[in-house]
């Protein structure tokens, strides 16, 4: 409004902004001022008694805090367009409206920020304080026992917990006093963990003989397809509870991949269990090329038309002209481990004449998830023995989403129950997004990495691919 005020006045010559007119303007902006510091004086026992009553520090804060607005400008508006009004006259009650207006905007609202924490009135009284100590206290103390949990679970059996306790900043609030136990618990339970699994066997290889099946039998029976159809959906449930969970986050290329490849491997479920070759199939995307900016074409193009181009890639991996996003794999991994649990679950006596046939998915399932294994031990990607491989960074980060949602959980359920307020959640959660973020960055140096150099190995899958191939030729996706 002053902007065309000053445009109109300039433009038609008939009257123009003095000196003076400014000066009117400062002395309006410090009557105006005043004014609303008497009227608060003048009303101050009746404030004081009535509604939710009223403090001095709450008077200075109304009186400087009192902004001009939409309300004076268009009652100046209305002066300027009624008759017998000069030119000159309404135009200056345009101006002078809109600059204090303006000055209250520039002067007021800037500072009264700091007025009101000069005053005081933004910390919070004892027994507040006291209430957000304390559910401080105990949401530090129930990440940390949740840690501890998911550190004893066998998908979490290798964490960096340094990495962790720098990624969930909750863990951090020593003052607590609750941690200093929990770091010696967890470090000692670190240290055994990497012992038990360097004697364990690296992957887990199923013998259908040893479950008593008779594969091609069973692949022969009817039940077979719709046992893998069962089972895929599933997997998908798996993931849409990972998505939900925010463990796969819902704008991370990993979780477009891993939807895509049910949904690719559900409309051949003549076939054996193969969801991981769809997975494959992006990994594999221009490692063959002949330059590093032919295979990013390649992947560039690939991304476009399958519409992956765009998120977030947790865990990037480059072995040679491949580059992969690592996560995928892990997700891929633990769903279908999860899925061969629930599969078998279904069953309660040994004769349902479907036993069978989940049995062999199971078996087919379990195959593929040895497959993965053996893929990231050729690659260097899983290391016997090393605390620090790139395994162990993708369950650290996992660990540390799983730890962040349960935080969320945890204050949700207190805003829910009435113990707090939306505000105070806020507060609770102040560096929770923070370290959301902090997640999905990618890890500096990953392209130029120890390794990053060597040739993508795929024996192992190519070696799966043709046991499928040769087993059933016919409906085999090159």
């Amino acid at each position: 409004m002053m902007g065309e005020v000053f445009t109109e006045t300039r433009a038609s010559g008939a009257a123009a902004i003095t000196l003076e007119d400014w000066g009117w303007l400062v002395f309006v902006y410090v009557v105006a001022a005043v004014v609303r510091g008497l009227m608060l004086v003048v009303f101050y026992p009746a404030l004081k008694v009535l509604g939710y009553s009223t403090t001095v520090k709450d008077c200075v804060v109304m009186w400087w805090g009192g902004l001009r607005g939409a309300v004076g400008m268009a009652l100046a508006v209305m002066v300027k367009n009624s008759d017998g009004i000069e030119f000159k006259t309404g135009h200056l009650f345009i101006f002078l409206v809109g600059g204090v207006a303006m000055l209250t905007l520039l002067i007021n609202a800037t500072t009264c920020g700091k007025l009101v924490k000069a005053l005081g009135l933004t910390e919070p009284g004892a027994a507040k304080e006291s209430l957000m100590k304390h559910f401080r206290t105990k949401m530090h103390r129930s990440v940390c026992e949740k840690l501890q949990t998911f550190h004893a679970s066998a998908r979490y059996q290798v964490v960096d917990l340094a990495t962790v306790k720098s990624l969930v900043s909750c863990l951090n609030h020593h003052e607590f006093g609750a941690l200093e136990k929990a770091d010696t618990d967890l470090l000692a339970l670190e240290k055994a963990r990497f012992v038990d699994i360097e004697e364990e066997d690296a992957c887990v290889v199923v013998d259908s003989d040893a479950l008593g099946l008779d594969t091609l039998g069973v692949k022969l029976t009817p039940l077979l397809p719709d046992a893998r159809c069962t089972f895929y959906a599933m997997l998908k449930a798996e993931y849409w509870e990972m998505i939900n969970e925010e463990v796969l986050p819902h704008d991370s290329v990993a979780a477009t991949i891993l939807l895509e490849s049910l949904d690719a491997a559900v409309n051949a479920k003549n076939r054996v269990i193969h969801d991981f070759e769809v997975v494959m199939k992006f990994v594999l995307c221009g490692h063959k090329s002949h330059s590093r900016a032919m295979a990013s074409l390649r992947r560039g193009c690939r991304n476009i038309v399958d519409g992956i181009g765009f998120g977030s890639r947790l865990l990037p991996v480059r072995r040679g002209f491949a580059k992969f996003d690592l996560y995928n794999m892990i997700c891929c991994m633990d769903a279908h481990r999860e899925a061969q649990q629930r599969m078998a679950d279904l069953h309660i006596e040994r004769e349902d004449p479907l036993l069978r046939a989940h049995e062999a998915v199971i078996s087919e399932s379990a195959e593929q998830v040895a497959c993965i294994e053996e893929f990231l031990v050729e690659n260097k990607i899983r290391v016997r023995g090393d605390p620090h491989d790139l395994e162990t960074k993708c369950r650290t980060k996992q660990l540390a989403i799983a730890l962040l949602v349960h935080q969320e959980k945890l204050v949700d359920s207190w805003v829910c129950l009435g113990l707090l307020t939306p505000g105070d959640k806020e507060e609770l959660l102040e560096e929770h997004a923070h370290d959301l973020r902090m997640i999905k960055v990618e890890r500096p140096g990953w392209q130029v990495e120890p390794g990053s150099d060597a040739t993508l190995k795929i024996d192992t899958f190519e070696g799966l691919r043709k046991k499928v191939s040769e087993s059933e030729p016919e409906t085999f996706m090159s």
